[in-house]
């Protein structure tokens, strides 16, 4: 039996190689086959490895500027938008940015415009100094140490503002009683008040003590009955019960104007 197995592996050996040979090409062909077809997916590359695949970033665009606003105008556009030019009031400066692209930068905010009717625009001066800070002018009339002569330039701001009068002649009021040290200078503010507003009691009440204490009892008992006539019904009583009264308060006039 075994001298026979040699000629048998002989027969079945030329058989392998004639197959081996010709599955050769196919198997080398489809690999050049699936380098050309990877084309079409690219992720092998021509000897069969896997490759990285890139895709290019899709360029994106630059946000644009947005407007700049003019006195009383519109709003500026958005970055997005591109420029858009506001018209009338101060413009204001508003936050804002263009919308960036893919790959693209965010454009810079815009300037916008105060109102399309000027009414923000002019609100906005005001509150930024354009109009006249009347509480700050009535307190520095207060301030003792401020000098005379510019008391009366805000007297004439605070007219040209229309402030009432009244306002305006209480505050020279406290002005006289804070230069109480300086009895001519709290003399000439409680006079200027008194000029100033027709129907506020309180400046003649305070040239009335001033006279009072100088012994000028007619000037007193004038200036008291101007109180009377401007209704500072309470101002006179202090002079029943405020000892500086003392030298008036029994006078026949004085008692006349406290019925």
């Amino acid at each position: 039996m075994h001298p026979r197995h040699p000629r048998r592996l002989g027969v079945f050996t030329p058989l392998v190689a004639a197959l081996v040979l010709s599955l050769a090409p196919a198997c080398k062909g489809g690999s050049k086959g699936g380098a050309s077809d990877g084309k079409a997916d690219g992720n092998e590359a021509a000897d069969g490895s896997p490759v990285a695949v890139v895709v290019p970033p899709v360029a994106g665009g630059t946000g644009g500027t947005g407007g700049t606003g003019g006195t009383g105008g519109s709003a500026g556009g958005s970055g997005s938008d591109g420029e858009a030019a506001g018209s009338g009031g101060t413009g204001i400066v508003a936050s804002g940015s263009g919308a960036a692209g893919i790959g693209g930068s965010a454009g810079s905010g815009g300037t916008s415009g105060a109102g399309a009717d000027g009414a923000a625009g002019d609100a906005a001066a005001e509150s930024s100094g354009g109009g006249v800070d009347t509480t700050g002018l009535l307190k520095e009339i207060k301030n003792r140490r401020t000098k005379d002569a510019r008391v009366t330039e805000i007297i004439g701001e605070l007219q040209a503002a229309e402030v009432e009068s009244v306002e305006i002649a209480k505050a020279l009021t406290a002005r006289g009683k804070a230069l109480h040290a300086t009895p001519e200078r709290a003399k000439a503010a409680f006079e200027l008040a008194l000029e100033t507003d027709e129907t506020l009691p309180d400046p003649a009440f305070e040239l009335a003590k001033q006279a009072a204490v100088l012994g000028e009892l007619e000037e007193a008992k004038g200036h008291l009955k101007t109180v009377k006539e401007r209704k500072g019904k309470k101002l006179l009583q202090q002079i029943d019960f405020d000892p500086m009264w003392e030298i008036l308060k029994d006078d026949p006039d004085v008692r006349a104007l406290l019925k």
